[in-house]
């Protein structure tokens, strides 16, 4: 079962029968806010994006990345 999804818009999914993925890399979060990496790793070191850590990894949530930028349009 394929999921759509708002901000997603089979943007990183390549094809439309693909899930699309729950957490991001940096580049990958970055091109969907459409801001610089840098910019995201800014936002993130200073606690104004969620992110997760696994480990030394930081991947990103598209469900938060959703809301974050909701909270920021209202």
């Amino acid at each position: 079962m394929a999921m759509e999804h708002e901000l997603f818009d089979g943007k990183l999914a390549g094809k439309q029968n693909h899930r699309r993925p729950i957490l991001l890399r940096t580049p990958e979060a970055a091109s969907l806010l459409a801001i610089s990496p840098r910019t995201l790793w800014e936002l993130t070191n200073r606690g104004e994006i969620p992110c997760l850590r696994i480990g030394r990894a930081v991947r990103y949530a598209v469900d938060d990345l959703e809301q974050w930028v909701k909270t920021r349009t209202a």
